[in-house]
């Protein structure tokens, strides 16, 4: 890929003729090899041609864009053209169970792996304004056994959501969160948040182990029923 790809600030959505573009490129600290791809704001910019590309997605959230670029980057690499590539992109709606939306008791909950600090933070503002989100912590062997990284998370995006927490290591959620300023309500399943809750979306963020425990759980409900 050469020069790599460049993640330059920009305002999504915005239409950008060739000389922005091409202004936008120049933000780079001066002495910086020229990308062969950047990411400016939703668009991504070839360093060749100035061409730009619309990175349109289903997927919620600034980190499916630049993965998104980053997956168009490659694929052109290979011969893809990048509006080509974005095209089929948006039609990815969920990933492995990821931002997919289910109906859980009669509510619409979406499902939102995190796994470490950084994904928290990201996916914190994903669910920013929630009407409700619920957390869910273990501490199995694929998650790792140390739960000590939640300090390193920044739960104030949650303020004005109810929150509820889950998950066989919920109560180190539960001192964090207090700590952090947050209420919250302990629960011991999702069906018990998804009775809990306001009306309106559900937002489950889960770590591996609370992830892949729920869909699992969803599906063979949804296989039963």
């Amino acid at each position: 890929m050469g020069a790599g790809l460049a993640m330059v600030p920009g305002v999504p959505g915005a239409a950008r003729p060739p000389a922005r573009r091409r202004l936008a490129l120049r933000r780079l600290r001066p002495g910086t090899p020229r990308p062969d791809w950047a990411l400016v704001g939703d668009r991504l910019v070839s360093g060749r041609t100035d061409e730009a590309t619309a990175i349109g997605l289903a997927l919620p959230g600034r980190i499916n864009v630049s993965n998104a670029a980053m997956a168009l980057a490659t694929a052109a690499s290979l011969g893809v053209a990048p509006a080509a590539g974005s095209v089929r992109l948006r039609d990815v709606r969920s990933v492995a169970g990821r931002y997919e939306i289910v109906d859980v008791a009669g509510r619409r909950v979406r499902l939102l792996l995190a796994k470490n600090p950084a994904s928290w933070a990201e996916t914190f503002c994903v669910v920013r304004g929630a009407a409700a989100v619920l957390l869910v912590l273990n501490a199995r062997q694929l998650d790792g056994r140390d739960t000590s990284w939640i300090w390193d998370v920044d739960f104030a995006a949650l303020r004005g959501s109810a929150v509820f927490v889950a998950g066989e290591r919920h109560l180190d959620l539960a001192v964090r969160l207090d700590l952090n300023g947050i209420a919250f309500t302990v629960v011991s399943s999702l069906r018990e948040a998804c009775a809990a809750a306001p009306p309106g979306l559900l937002e489950v963020v889960a770590n591996y182990t609370g992830f892949l425990d729920l869909v699992r759980a969803i599906r063979e409900e949804a296989v039963g029923a």
